[in-house]
């Protein structure tokens, strides 16, 4: 592998070993000299049989590590400055890699790609999709407050500022606000294409939210007055009702995710739910209660 390497892509396979054939069949066709792809799992058993292009290497993360965590691994071991991220769940269109070299920092922290819902997905994937990518599926680009780090191109070095943040692993809203501290701003950038193709079956997926619920609580209150943490822990109930308000309405405001919606917001408010209970128990555990 060449000592120069502009461009790392870092790819947390989590639960969707099935999809890594057809992502690394669309990087290897793009990717050059200066590229490296590294793919981060927490069992590295499961990617026995997965071929590997040259430039291509596993890095093994501790088992049961969740996705930020993976990406956390991934960012270390890579030496590119422009650094692509993808969950496995999300497939990249062919031009994905060509377009992200070609990206520049010049105050831009980050760019956000468009991630699509195949038509053909079932009820819990949609759900899935309308929980966590409806505002990454906007076909316009522009700067934005966030973007989902499953489709996405980073400043390596900006993350790499944030040494306080990422031992815990790539939570990205904490860095995303750290980033408009310093000044630095992110973009949706539509060019940037990839597919969601979901993994999860509606039981992992529960589990997910629960355990990056937890996860947003406790980075959130972390170093914070205990009286603030219990004041926070208090008024936790209402997580579900403001977040399922919010989030109905962005989808019903939005023509192409109105339909199908219906069937899908059965398993979208399970989901959401699950989250809820992981953020609602992690603020309690930090103030010191004990509860589960």
């Amino acid at each position: 592998m060449p000592d120069k390497i502009a461009c790392s892509i870092v790819i947390a396979t989590r639960d969707a070993e099935e999809n890594l054939p057809a992502i690394l069949a669309v990087l290897g066709v793009e990717a050059g000299a200066n590229t490296e792809v590294l793919i981060c799992t927490e069992n590295p058993a499961r990617l026995q049989e997965v071929p590997l292009a040259p430039g291509m290497r596993i890095v093994a993360g501790s088992p049961g590590a969740a996705i930020p965590e993976l990406w956390r691994d991934g960012i270390l071991a890579a030496r590119g400055r422009n650094l692509g991220l993808l969950s496995a769940h999300c497939v990249p269109r062919h031009g994905w890699l060509t377009h992200l070299q070609q990206l520049k920092f010049e105050g831009c922290a980050g760019y956000g790609g468009r991630i699509s819902e195949p038509a053909a997905s079932d009820a819990a994937s949609r759900a899935m999709f309308c929980l966590r990518y409806v505002g990454a599926s906007s076909p316009r680009a522009g700067r934005v407050h966030d973007i989902a780090a499953d489709n996405a191109c980073y400043d390596r070095d900006e993350i790499l500022r944030c040494d306080d943040l990422l031992p815990a692993g790539f939570w990205e809203p904490f860095f995303h606000a750290r980033f408009a501290a310093r000044g630095r701003w992110l973009e949706h950038d539509p060019d940037l294409r990839a597919d969601h193709i979901n993994r999860y079956t509606p039981g992992e997926f529960m589990a997910q939210r629960r355990h990056h619920g937890r996860a947003f609580a406790r980075d959130r209150v972390a170093g914070k007055p205990r009286w603030i943490k219990w004041g926070i822990a208090m008024l936790s109930p209402a997580v579900f009702p403001v977040f399922a308000l919010k989030a109905t309405r962005r989808i019903l405001a939005r023509p192409d995710l109105r339909r199908g919606f219906a069937g899908a917001a059965p398993w979208f408010y399970v989901f959401l739910a699950n989250w809820s209970l992981g953020e609602i128990t992690g603020y309690w555990h930090a103030a010191g209660a004990r509860r589960s």
